[in-house]
């Protein structure tokens, strides 16, 4: 169910944000989401059960910045290497050398993390 609705959704969104754009302005992308967002809140208000369990989670905050910092360099490597930058420029080797030690840094904590972000395929 949840493959259906994204695959739908990542066609017909872009689309039906185009055509608001194309047809009306792009301040309705914003005003469309209002009554979207009241319908969800009212499904939720009307079929929400509270369970009454309280669970304690251990949130990861260094696989969380680990992982943002590894994303952010990467991106920036792709977006300025080559254009703003040459690939051999010391700052596109930076970033990359940024993200690939940020990127190996996330994998190691993860490993020891007791509720990893992306838990491993032995463990899942």
């Amino acid at each position: 169910m949840f493959a259906a609705v994204f695959g739908v959704s990542s066609v017909l969104g872009p689309l039906i944000g185009g055509w608001f754009v194309e047809a009306v302005s792009w301040h309705w992308i914003f005003y469309v989401n209002l009554p979207v967002g009241g319908l969800a809140m009212a499904g939720f208000l009307a079929s929400f059960q509270p369970s009454g369990r309280r669970v304690s989670h251990e949130v990861d905050w260094w696989g969380a910045a680990t992982l943002s910092l590894a994303l952010a360099s990467l991106t920036l490597v792709t977006s300025l290497g080559g254009r703003t930058f040459p690939w051999s420029s010391p700052q596109v080797l930076g970033l990359a050398a940024v993200a690939l030690a940020s990127g190996l840094a996330f994998l190691a904590i993860e490993r020891r993390a007791a509720e990893p972000i992306i838990p491993s395929a032995s463990s899942a």
